[in-house]
C-alpha cells in the first residue's frame, strides 16, 4: 500500500519503483491510496493496470485511508504487507 496526497509530480517514480520490486507478482496486490488529492495523482496511477487505485474525494487523513484500503488486500493472509507512507 502507498498513501499517496498530492503526488503528481513524483508519482510515475514511485509506481516504476515498486513495480521493479524483486517478488513474484502474483504475491503483490499493490494499492495506491489518494483520498482528497486536488491533483492530476489518480488519473495518472489509471493508468498503471497492475496497480489498484482508491480514491475518494474528501481527504480524512492518512491513517483513515490506509485503514480503508487495509480491509481490501487481496493476498493470503500468510504472506506480510508493505505500508509505504508518501
Amino acid at each position: 500500500m502507498v498513501a499517496a496526497y498530492n503526488e503528481e509530480d513524483f508519482i510515475r517514480e514511485k509506481v516504476a519503483n515498486t513495480l521493479a520490486l524483486d517478488y513474484p507478482a502474483e504475491k503483490l496486490d499493490i494499492i495506491f491510496i489518494t483520498d482528497g488529492s486536488s491533483d492530476r495523482t489518480p488519473e495518472i496511477l489509471a493508468g498503471y493496470p497492475r496497480i489498484r487505485t482508491m480514491h475518494e474525494s474528501e481527504r480524512r487523513g492518512k491513517t483513515a485511508a490506509i485503514n480503508r484500503a487495509v480491509s481490501q488486500v487481496r493476498t493470503p493472509t500468510s504472506f506480510s504487507a508493505m505500508l509505504i507512507l508518501c
